[in-house]
């Protein structure tokens, strides 16, 4: 629920510190999610076993060619 905003004594707006300070604990929030995001990342990709693959010309079969033309100006 959001800040109700009350009139003062000269009848202007106090200021809600809520709504203020939300910018900054998102930002905090999100910093700290996509640093998790990050270290999750990080720990998958270290985790990657490479393997060879051999390429042997009996294991391609060409189904279909084309020419394409990309005109650059």
């Amino acid at each position: 629920m959001g800040c109700r905003r009350h009139l003062g004594a000269g009848g202007d707006p106090e200021p809600c510190d809520r709504e203020q300070d939300a910018p900054a604990d998102l930002e905090v929030e999100l910093a700290d999610e996509l640093a998790g995001i990050a270290d999750d990342r990080d720990a998958e990709a270290l985790a990657i076993e490479p393997f060879e693959v051999p390429l042997e010309t009996s294991g391609i079969r060409i189904t279909q060619m084309s020419l394409v033309w990309i005109p650059v100006t």
